[in-house]
C-alpha cells in the first residue's frame, strides 16, 4: 500500500473511532481507572514505607540543622544566634502545657546548659560575650520564668538595655521576641524596628519588623520602614507585596508579586496547572477558525488573563484596607463581600484586559472570535489564580480548583466578553443587554463563591453552587454552538473534550495521592470530579455531530 493510502486509512480510522460513543466512553473510563489505580498504588507504597518511629517535624529539623551550623562556623555570629534563639524559645513557650515545665527547662539550663537535648550554654559562649551574653541569659529567664520575680527582673534589665541611646546590640530584638511570645505583636513592632534602625546590619530584625507590621496592618510603621533605603527591598518578596498592598503602593505590590513568583517555585503545581491549562487550550483552539495562526493567536489573550490577576489584587487591597470590605461577618455583609469584593472586581479586571483586543476583533469580525478570545483571557486568569491559591492554601486545596476554576472563569469571561463585543459592534444599541449580562455574571460569580461558606445553607450550599456552575457552563456551551462554526476534522470535538477531561481527572487523582497520601483524600478528589459529569453531558449533546 502506498504512503498516501496508509495515511488515508489511518485518518479514516481515527475519524470514525473519535465519533464512536462506546469507544470514547470506554477509553475515557480506562484513563480515569488508570489514574485511580496509580493513585491507589502511590498511597499503598507510601503507607507501607512509613518509618516505625514518627518523623521529626520539619520545624524541629530546621532548628537542629541551624544548631549544627552555629557550632560549626569558625567566627562568632551574634545575630544568627539571636535569630535561632528567638525561634527556639518561641517553640518551647508554645509547646509547654504545664506551669512547671518552663521552670524545669530553666533549671536544666542553669545546671548544665542543656535544653531540649541541645547545649545552649556552649553555643551562647561561642557567639556572644560581655553585655550581649548577659542579654541572652536575661532573655531566657524572662521567657521561661515570665510570672516569677526573677523573670520580671530579667525583663526589666533587658528593657533598660534596649532603651539606651544607642541601645545594646540585640536588646531591642530580644525585647520584641518577648512581646511576640505573649501574642502582643503590636508592641513587638516598634522594638524590632528600633533594632533595625540603630543597626542597619540587623537584616533578620528588619525582616521580622516588616513581617510583624504586615501581620497587624501597622501602616504607619510600614511607611517609616519604606522611607529607610533598602529596608523593604531586603525583605522576602511576599512581605514586599503585602507592604505595597497596605500602603497602596501598586509598583511595590506588583514588584513583590513578580519576585515571589520566582521564589520557591512549586514546580509540581506549576507543571500540573500548565497541563490543565493546556487541555482547555487545545479544546478551545478546536472551536476557532482553521487558519495558520490559530495555535499561536491565543497566547496573547492567555497572557492578558494572567496579568489581569495583578490589578485584581490591587483592587482587593484597596477594598480591604481602605474600604474595609473583608471576608467574614454576618449576613448580608458576607454576601455583599462576595458580590462586590469578589465577583465585581474579578469580572471588571478580566473584561478590562479583554478590551485590549476589541479593535482587532471589530476589524476582523471572525465568527465566534470574541467569544473564544474572552475564554482564553478567563483561562489565563484561572491559571494565575490557581498558583496564588496554592501559595495561600496548599496543594490539596488547589488541585481540585484546576477542574472547576478553569472552566468557570473560561465560561464567565467568554460570556461577558462576547456581550461587550456585541454592544460595540451594534453601536451601543445592545448596551442594555450587556449591562444585564455583566450584572448576571457578577451575581452568579458572587453566589457561587458565597454559597459553600454561607452558614444558612449548611451542607446544601455546595450543591447549590454546583447548580450555578452548570448554568454558567450551559450558557457558554450554547454560545459556543451558536457563534462558532468548527469544521468537521479528523479528530472529533467531543473526543478532544472527553479524552482531555479524562486525562485531567486522572492527573488530579494521582497528584492528590502524592499530596494527601490517603485513599480518603483521593476519594474526596474523585467526588469533586463528579461536578464535571453534567458539563460533559451538555458538551456531548451540543457537539454530537462536530
Amino acid at each position: 500500500m502506498s504512503r498516501q493510502g496508509m495515511l488515508h486509512g489511518w485518518r479514516s480510522r481515527v475519524f470514525y473511532l473519535t465519533r464512536d460513543r462506546r469507544f470514547l466512553l470506554r477509553t475515557a473510563g480506562t484513563i480515569v481507572a488508570a489514574g485511580f489505580l496509580i493513585a491507589s498504588l502511590i498511597v499503598t507504597a507510601r503507607s507501607g514505607s512509613l518509618p516505625a518511629t514518627p518523623p521529626v517535624p520539619a520545624g524541629e529539623q530546621r532548628m537542629q540543622e541551624e544548631y549544627g551550623r552555629l557550632l560549626a562556623i569558625p567566627e562568632a555570629d551574634p545575630r544568627r544566634l539571636a535569630a535561632w534563639l528567638r525561634r527556639q524559645m518561641a517553640a518551647i513557650v508554645r509547646s509547654v502545657e504545664e506551669a512547671e515545665e518552663p521552670r524545669k527547662a530553666f533549671d536544666a539550663f542553669s545546671q548544665n546548659g542543656i535544653v531540649n537535648g541541645r547545649d545552649w550554654r556552649q553555643v551562647i559562649e561561642r557567639h556572644l560575650n560581655g553585655p550581649v551574653k548577659d542579654l541572652a541569659h536575661d532573655f531566657i529567664r524572662a521567657s521561661l520564668l515570665r510570672e516569677l520575680p526573677e523573670g520580671v527582673k530579667a525583663l526589666e534589665r533587658l528593657q533598660q538595655q534596649a532603651l539606651k541611646e544607642p541601645p545594646v546590640m540585640l536588646a531591642n530584638e530580644l525585647r520584641a521576641a518577648l512581646a511576640v511570645q505573649v501574642m502582643n505583636t503590636h508592641e513587638a513592632v516598634p522594638w524590632m524596628m528600633r533594632e533595625g534602625h540603630f543597626f542597619p546590619e540587623a537584616v533578620e530584625a528588619r525582616k521580622s519588623a516588616l513581617s510583624l507590621a504586615v501581620m497587624v496592618e501597622d501602616v504607619e510603621s510600614l511607611r517609616q520602614m519604606r522611607e529607610q533605603p533598602g529596608w523593604v527591598e531586603a525583605c522576602p518578596p511576599i512581605d514586599q507585596y503585602f507592604t505595597g498592598a497596605l500602603l497602596q503602593d501598586v509598583p511595590m505590590q506588583w514588584k513583590g508579586l513578580l519576585l515571589d513568583h520566582f521564589t520557591d517555585i512549586p514546580w509540581l503545581l506549576v507543571g500540573f496547572t500548565l497541563f490543565a491549562g493546556l487541555v482547555w487550550f487545545i479544546i478551545l483552539v478546536q472551536h476557532d477558525e482553521k487558519t495558520g495562526w490559530r495555535w499561536a493567536r491565543p497566547v496573547l489573550p492567555v497572557l492578558a488573563g494572567i496579568f489581569s490577576v495583578w490589578p485584581t489584587l490591587s483592587i482587593l487591597a484597596w477594598q480591604e484596607h481602605v474600604q474595609g470590605l473583608k471576608a467574614g461577618g454576618e449576613f448580608p455583609h458576607d454576601l455583599w463581600y462576595y458580590l462586590i469584593g469578589v465577583g465585581m472586581r474579578e469580572e471588571v479586571c478580566k473584561l478590562g484586559l479583554f478590551a485590549i483586543f476589541l479593535p482587532w476583533l471589530l476589524r476582523t469580525r471572525a465568527p465566534g472570535r470574541a467569544l473564544i478570545t474572552g475564554a482564553f483571557v478567563g483561562l489565563g486568569f484561572a491559571i494565575e489564580e490557581n498558583v496564588q491559591y496554592y501559595a495561600e492554601h496548599g496543594l490539596s486545596s488547589a488541585i481540585t480548583r484546576l477542574l472547576t476554576a478553569n472552566f468557570l472563569h473560561i465560561s464567565m469571561t467568554a460570556i461577558t466578553s462576547h456581550s461587550l463585543y456585541v454592544m460595540f459592534r451594534s453601536g451601543f444599541r445592545d448596551a442594555g443587554q450587556f449591562i444585564a449580562t455583566f450584572a448576571g455574571v457578577v451575581l452568579l460569580h458572587g453566589l457561587y463563591d458565597w454559597l459553600p461558606s454561607a452558614a444558612y445553607f449548611e451542607s446544601e450550599g455546595g450543591w447549590l453552587s454546583l447548580v450555578l456552575f452548570v448554568l454558567l457552563a450551559s450558557r457558554f456551551i450554547d454560545l459556543l454552538l451558536l457563534e462558532t462554526d468548527p469544521k468537521r476534522s479528523t479528530f472529533a470535538l467531543r473526543a478532544v473534550f472527553t479524552l482531555g477531561c479524562a486525562s485531567l481527572v486522572a492527573a488530579v487523582l494521582v497528584v492528590t495521592a502524592m499530596d494527601a497520601r490517603s485513599m480518603a483524600g483521593v476519594a474526596d478528589a474523585a467526588k469533586d470530579c463528579l461536578g464535571y459529569v453534567p458539563i460533559a453531558v451538555l458538551y456531548w449533546r451540543r457537539f454530537e455531530k462536530a
